[in-house]
């Protein structure tokens, strides 16, 4: 069952043990091999490197255009109740008047999608108003 190391060494005869293992700085000292150069196979291009057409607004619904415009809006709310800090700024700055339009806008904005947004993105639309109305109460005390 357990070979001893004299079998071990008959049956190894003719067999060189050879450490594949490398450490980086080793493989870069060695000497690059001799020889004609292999082929370079042809990469496949990147998922993101192919040319996609341009869209422009005219291929957009209208509701598409408010979805991304209510986005826009509710990212400047939060901003100007100093709850989150805009992009690019040291520090939170809380503009209560701004704010106030952005709330104010953000409702119109979702009035004018009712109907034509699913009840799961209506009801997460509502969610996001008062949220931001509540906080907007909170901060004017």
């Amino acid at each position: 069952m357990w070979e001893s190391e004299e079998d071990q060494a008959s049956e190894d005869q003719g067999y060189e043990k050879v450490d594949k293992r490398h450490s980086a700085a080793e493989e870069a000292s060695e000497e690059p091999a001799t020889g004609p150069a292999p082929e370079q196979e042809e990469t496949a291009e990147e998922p993101g490197d192919e040319e996609t057409p341009a869209m422009s607004l005219a291929d957009l619904e209208v509701y598409d255009v408010l979805r991304f415009s209510l986005g826009l809006f509710v990212q400047q709310a939060w901003i100007h109740l100093g709850i989150q800090k805009a992009p690019g700024a040291e520090d939170v700055k809380t503009d209560l008047e701004q704010a106030k339009v952005a709330i104010e806008t953000i409702r119109a904005l979702a009035a004018q999608l009712e109907g034509h947004v699913e009840e799961g993105e209506q009801r997460e639309m509502q969610a996001i108003i008062s949220n931001l109305q509540i906080n907007f109460v909170q901060r004017s005390e």
